[in-house]
């Protein structure tokens, strides 16, 4: 019996295909971190200039940051190479970093209402509290229901931790100021991150099983329930209020 070689009979748009989507997450990953580089590393080289100012704690928040966007690179690369011990061991690191990274995310939010003058109740800056919010509490709940998926599901694991991996992003999308935005500014940013988040996915499911995952279907219903309860909140009397008290009470704590 002659014995066929698959491998060999594949035209070699074909094998490219195979590669590019066994290797889809390390793009995604890649794609993550030129988005940070693109957003963050102009604030950087005007803080090395000497004519941008950090508090050395934020320092602390973007090696966190960074070392989470590593984290799922080196994942991304493991799982893709078929090393999936040490793609698991590696994973129970990266369960025990994800609280710092969303701790941080909380601290750094809370600082701002602390270390800058407060704003009148009802003020407009208020609306604004509801994008850190939004940021950190997407991030958690990602971070959580893929950490749950993690060995009872690794199809939903790899796609919540794709989810989870694009949420800090918001911050370094915010900062690139050359693309195309309406006003307010900050729903095209929502927009902008969840098209980097979605398309890619999509496409994904579409390339290897025809069809929208379940995973990627949860993940994009929770990605616009909290944009819907956002666009509820902003610009509301109630929302300005609860937020003004909310840093009052704050700030009198230190």
């Amino acid at each position: 019996m002659a014995i066929v070689d698959h491998d060999a009979a594949w035209t070699t748009g074909q094998r490219l295909a195979r590669s590019f989507t066994r290797y889809y997450f390390v793009w995604l990953a890649l794609f993550s971190i030129v988005i940070a580089a693109v957003g963050f590393v102009p604030e950087f080289a005007r803080f090395m200039a000497g004519t941008f100012p950090i508090a050395w704690v934020l320092h602390i928040h973007s090696a966190l940051m960074m070392a989470w966007l590593a984290l799922f690179f080196a994942q991304a690369v493991l799982a893709s190479t078929g090393r999936l011990a040490l793609h698991q061991k590696l994973g129970t690191y990266g369960l025990v970093l994800g609280l710092p990274v969303w701790a941080s995310m909380v601290f750094v939010e809370w600082r701002g209402k602390i270390v800058y003058p407060l704003d009148p109740d009802l003020s407009p800056e208020y609306d604004f509290d509801l994008r850190g919010m939004y940021t950190w509490a997407m991030f958690l709940i990602y971070f959580l229901g893929a950490a749950y998926c993690r060995r009872r599901a690794p199809a939903w694991h790899k796609r919540f931790m794709v989810f989870a991996a694009f949420m800090v992003l918001l911050p370094a999308q915010m900062r690139i100021d050359w693309l195309p935005r309406f006003q307010p500014r900050f729903w095209t940013d929502l927009l902008y991150l969840d098209a980097c988040i979605l398309l890619p996915m999509l496409a994904y499911d579409y390339s290897s099983a025809k069809r929208p995952h379940p995973a990627t279907i949860a993940g994009a219903s929770v990605l616009v329930g909290a944009q819907g309860i956002l666009v509820l909140a902003w610009g509301t009397p109630w929302w300005r209020h609860l937020a003004y008290a909310f840093t009052v009470t704050l700030r009198s704590c230190f």
